[in-house]
């Protein structure tokens, strides 16, 4: 496997797409050239996900006029609020690496464009699996959706735009419209993490261990596992839910397919209620009657 270039990228994307005709891109950034671009290849069957959150078409990192092309031409366009990867993948080949899809990511002006570097792997059943659940799990953008978000935009004072910037909620929750899979939750309980976790748990672990209570709180608050028990709690108030309430929303939510078995499930969220035991989050364990109960914790104790 060797890497490419931006230029080399786009030329291996380009006969990827003539021979293809259909297949699924993943890019964070979506911008109008790129959209002519594709167009200008004549694919029959494309998806496209992008992240799609306000704060990218605000910065124009992303495109509403190029979202419309795509769906003016029958193609389909989803948001993932959570995708950072850029992935091209047709037939048989997968073309991945640091190249969104834009003007800059492929090359596409005249004066150049970023300095970025790919690489194109088999489109292995795993690796179409990975790129199917993405799809699966976005967000489909349909037309009159998008006459909304640019009349939603059309309302914003100009001037300089933020990252916390966020759709409102009657259109989409940034975040809690998220897929959660069971890599996301720990493979180890807390102890076993610090020594056979290798991953983002380990390293949580890890900086607990040593005393850096701030950087392992900010990373296992980042993590979107974190992130849904909180959604999914916060209604509960000082009441909480229990052990099987949570492992059973957990089932129904994960999107994993086939389907982890429930007792699998269980062993996750014991790992995971190691590592609330010891981080002190927003998040508190207390056992009312025997029974393992997860709560947001009172304000008299945050």
């Amino acid at each position: 496997m060797d890497l490419l270039s931006a230029d080399e990228a786009k030329i291996a994307c380009e006969q990827m797409m003539s021979s293809a005709k259909s297949g699924v891109i993943l890019s964070a950034f979506f911008s109008v050239p790129a959209a002519e671009w594709i167009l200008s290849l004549k694919p029959e069957n494309l998806t496209v996900v992008i992240r799609g959150r306000l704060s990218d078409f605000r910065s124009s990192a992303a495109s509403l006029e190029a979202i419309n092309l795509l769906l003016n031409a029958g193609h389909k366009v989803f948001f993932n609020f959570e995708l950072h990867a850029k992935v091209f993948c047709f037939s048989d080949q997968i073309l991945v690496g640091s190249s969104n899809l834009t003007a800059n990511g492929l090359n596409l002006l005249e004066r150049g464009g970023n300095l970025e570097l790919s690489t194109v792997v088999s489109a292995s059943e795993q690796n179409r699996s990975i790129v199917e659940r993405i799809v699966k799990t976005s967000l489909p953008i349909e037309k009159d959706t998008l006459q909304k978000l640019e009349a939603y935009i059309s309302t914003l004072a100009d001037g300089e735009t933020n990252a916390e910037q966020k759709w409102p909620l009657a259109f989409f929750d940034e975040d809690h419209d998220i897929a959660i899979w069971c890599s996301d939750l720990p493979d180890y309980n807390f102890n076993q993490s610090i020594t056979d976790d290798h991953k983002i748990w380990g390293e949580i672990a890890r900086l607990l261990e040593s005393g850096q209570i701030s950087d392992a709180t900010k990373l296992f608050e980042g993590t979107r596992i974190y992130r849904w028990l909180y959604k999914f709690v916060s209604p509960s108030n000082e009441r909480g839910q229990n052990f099987g309430a949570i492992s059973s929303e957990l089932h129904s939510q994960l999107s994993d397919d086939p389907s982890p078995r429930r007792k699998n499930i269980k062993l996750f969220q014991q790992n995971l209620y190691s590592f609330i035991e010891r981080i002190d989050c927003e998040l508190e364990l207390f056992r009312p009657n025997h029974s393992q109960v997860l709560r947001i914790k009172p304000p008299s104790q945050v």
